[in-house]
C-alpha cells in the first residue's frame, strides 16, 4: 500500500507539472515492481504500470495494464478514472463514461472524479453539458488550481466570456510561478485581444509541463492557437498526439 501510494503521489507530481522530470516516470515504474514483488496480482501495480504507459505514449500497453487492474479490483474509483481517462484518449468514449459514472457512484466525494463526465463532453464538442460538471469540481474544491483553470477554460470552450475571465485572472494571481497560473494567465491574456502579452505569458514552467504530458501539451497548444500563433499551436498539438492523444473526431 505505501509502495503504490508513494508512485501515486510521484505520478500526480508529474501529471500537474509540479515535477516535470520525465525520470519521475523511472520512479513510477521502479515502484510498481517493488509492489510486485511483493504481490504480482497487485491491482495498485498494474493501476501504476498503465499510468506510466499513458504517459510515455502507449496507449495500448496502457489499456492492457488499466484492465488488467480494473479485474482484480473492479469497484477501485482511482482505477475507473484512469483506465476512463485512456479510453477517451482512443475515441472509446462511451466505454469511458461508463467507468466515470460507476466511479462517481462509489467515490462522490473526490472533485476529480466528478469532472470526468465533463471531459468527455468537452472532447465530443457538447460544451454547454462539459461546463456543470467542472463547476462542480470547482465548488468543491476551490483551492485546487487543476480545478480552476479547468472551469475557466471550460467557459471559454463554452465562449462565456464574461463569465471565464475573472476565473481565469483570479487562478493567475493566485497559482502565480506555476504551470496553471501560466496557462490561465495566457488564457486571459488572449480573451483580452492581447496577443503579444499571451504568448510572454507562457512560462518555461508551462513548457516543462506540457514536454511531460499530454494534457499540458494539448492545452498550451490552445493557448497559442487562441493568440494567433499556428506553427508554436501546432507543434504543441503534435506533441499532445505523440504522448498519447489519438481520439481523432475530437482533433
Amino acid at each position: 500500500l505505501l509502495y503504490s501510494t508513494l508512485g501515486h503521489i510521484n505520478a500526480m507530481y508529474l501529471e500537474a507539472g509540479i515535477d516535470p522530470d520525465p525520470s519521475a516516470l523511472d520512479r513510477v515504474e521502479a515502484l510498481a515492481e517493488k509492489v510486485f514483488a511483493l504481490n504480482p496480482e497487485a491491482a495498485r501495480g498494474y493501476w501504476l504500470k498503465g499510468f506510466a504507459a499513458m504517459q510515455r505514449g502507449d496507449i495500448p500497453g496502457a489499456i492492457r495494464a488499466g484492465e488488467r487492474a480494473l479485474a482484480l479490483e473492479p469497484d477501485d474509483p482511482d482505477t475507473l478514472v484512469l483506465l476512463g481517462y485512456v479510453y477517451v484518449h482512443v475515441a472509446r468514449n462511451a466505454e469511458a463514461l461508463a467507468l466515470f459514472k460507476r466511479a462517481i457512484e462509489l467515490d462522490p466525494l473526490t472533485p476529480l472524479t466528478q469532472v470526468m463526465p465533463g471531459f468527455v463532453a468537452h472532447l465530443e464538442g457538447r460544451f454547454a453539458d462539459a461546463v456543470e460538471p467542472y463547476r462542480r469540481c470547482y465548488e468543491m474544491d476551490p483551492d485546487s488550481p487543476f480545478g480552476a483553470v479547468l472551469y475557466g477554460w471550460m467557459l471559454v470552450w463554452n465562449r462565456q466570456f464574461e463569465e471565464a475571465l475573472p476565473v481565469l485572472e483570479a487562478a493567475a494571481a493566485r497559482f502565480s510561478g506555476t504551470p496553471f497560473g501560466s496557462w490561465a494567465r495566457s488564457g486571459a491574456h488572449a480573451l483580452h485581444g492581447e496577443f503579444e502579452e499571451a504568448v510572454e505569458a507562457v512560462t518555461p514552467a508551462l513548457e516543462a509541463a506540457a514536454h511531460g504530458t499530454e494534457m499540458f501539451a494539448r492545452e498550451l497548444a490552445n493557448c497559442y492557437a487562441l493568440a494567433g500563433n499556428k506553427d508554436k499551436a501546432l507543434d504543441w498539438l503534435e506533441h499532445a498526439v505523440a504522448l498519447g492523444m489519438l481520439n481523432y473526431p475530437y482533433l
